[in-house]
C-alpha cells in the first residue's frame, strides 16, 4: 500500500512497519517507521482519528492530509521521474530467514513470486521512464524459481544489477552466474561473532552460510 504524502513523498507500508521516501531534495531521503507508528498511521488513514501520536508522526514524514491519497496510475504523469536513477525490484516474499528488523513478513512458507512476464514487464516499465540501475530483493531473491532468467534479462534493460542476498545459497554455480551477467552482490552481515549474526537473522546457519558466500 502506497500513500503520495507530499509532492516527491511517498508512505510505503509493510507487513509490519513503514518506509517514508522522500526525493525532494538531491539525495534520497529514507524515514523508518517502527510497528507503532505504522499501526497508527494505518488506522488514521481508516478513519482520520488522531491519538495523542499522529502530530508527532505527521511532522515526522511531512504529512499534509489534504493531498495524501494512495497512489493510482492518474497519479503517473504527476512524478518527477528525472529524480530517479535506482529502483528496488522484489521478486519474491520467500525468505528462509526470520529476521528480528525485518519490515516484512517474509518466510520460507510463503508462495508470493513474481513471474518472468510481471518481471520484464516491471523492467520495461522502470527503463521507459530513466531507471538505470536496479537492486533484486525479496525476501531471498535466490529462491525464485527462475532467478537465472531474471539476471540474464536484468542486464538487456539496465547498466548496473545488484543482488541483495542472505548468502545462504551462494555457491560455485550461483557465484559464476553472477560473473557471468556481471551482477553485483550484496550481503549483511550483523556481528563478527556467529550466535549473536545467527540470533538477528533466526537461522543457526546464517553465520557460516554468509563465510562460505564470501570465500
Amino acid at each position: 500500500m502506497i500513500y503520495l504524502i507530499n509532492k516527491n513523498i511517498f508512505l510505503v507500508f509493510g507487513h509490519k512497519k513503514s518506509m517514508v521516501y522522500d526525493i525532494t531534495e538531491k539525495y534520497l531521503k529514507l524515514i523508518w517507521l517502527d510497528e507503532v507508528e505504522t499501526t497508527i498511521l494505518k488506522q488514521y488513514f481508516h478513519d482520520k482519528k488522531c491519538s495523542k501520536y499522529v502530530s508527532s508522526i505527521k511532522e515526522k514524514i511531512k504529512l499534509n492530509e489534504n493531498i495524501t491519497r494512495k497512489i493510482d496510475l492518474s497519479l503517473k504523469d504527476s512524478i518527477d521521474y528525472s529524480l530517479f536513477g535506482f529502483a528496488w525490484v522484489e521478486i519474491t516474499n520467500i525468505c528462509n530467514f526470520k529476521c528480528i528488523h525485518c519490515y516484512g513478513s517474509f518466510e520460507a512458507n510463503n508462495h508470493g513470486i513474481l513471474s518472468i512476464k510481471e518481471i520484464l514487464h516491471i523492467f520495461k516499465e522502470l527503463k521507459s521512464i530513466g531507471i538505470k540501475n536496479i537492486q533484486l530483493i525479496g525476501g531471498e531473491p535466490l529462491l525464485h524459481p527462475d532467478i537465472i532468467d531474471i539476471l540474464k534479462y536484468s542486464k538487456k534493460y539496465f547498466n548496473k544489477v545488484e543482488i541483495f542476498t542472505n548468502g545462504y545459497f551462494v555457491d560455485d554455480k550461483i557465484a559464476s552466474l553472477f560473473s557471468d551477467y556481471d551482477i553485483s552482490v550484496a550481503m549483511s552481515a550483523y556481528s563478527h561473532e556467529e550466535v549473536i549474526h545467527n540470533t538477528v537473522t533466526g537461522n543457526d546457519k546464517s553465520y557460516k552460510k554468509l563465510k562460505d558466500a564470501i570465500s
